[in-house]
């Protein structure tokens, strides 16, 4: 229902990819509800950074190991972003699971990233945090 009290005009879920439910404001504003292909209220997926790493040698690749899943059964699209840390470069930001080089430096270097995923209605994920500590790398010993 409106907020002028009429019924707004329904349509059939399989026609709906975005709802319009009412709640007009006076400047045309709308309420937006984003519901699945099957009708229900659409749910977000589901994001999974991987285990966090440890004792990682300075100038060795390292492979973040995400994934998500979507309740509703819809494709989902990845995002990773750096959030701590010496800047590293990822092989790919938008793969489950992206690569890049360990940097050099002091003993116990951190980085931290976060995995969102979206899925195919552009709902988000809750972020999922992974951390990576890297050692120095040292010479051989004799």
């Amino acid at each position: 229902m409106s907020a002028s009290g009429r019924v707004a005009a329904l349509r059939p879920a399989s026609e709906l990819s975005r709802s319009n439910i009412g709640c007009r404001k006076s400047r045309g504003d709308e309420l937006v509800s984003t519901v699945s292909p099957t009708g229900l209220p659409n749910r977000p997926p589901v994001a999974n950074a991987g285990p966090n790493q440890t004792g990682v040698i300075g100038g060795t690749q390292v492979q973040l190991s995400g994934s998500g899943s979507d309740p509703d059964g819809q494709s989902i699209t990845y995002k990773w972003t750096q959030t701590f840390g010496p800047t590293v470069t990822l092989s790919n930001d938008e793969i489950t699971n992206p690569t890049f080089t360990a940097p050099g430096g002091a003993v116990g270097t951190a980085l931290q990233f976060r995995l969102v995923t979206t899925d195919a209605l552009g709902l988000a994920s809750a972020p999922s945090f992974v951390s990576v500590t890297v050692v120095a790398n040292q010479p051989p010993v004799a």
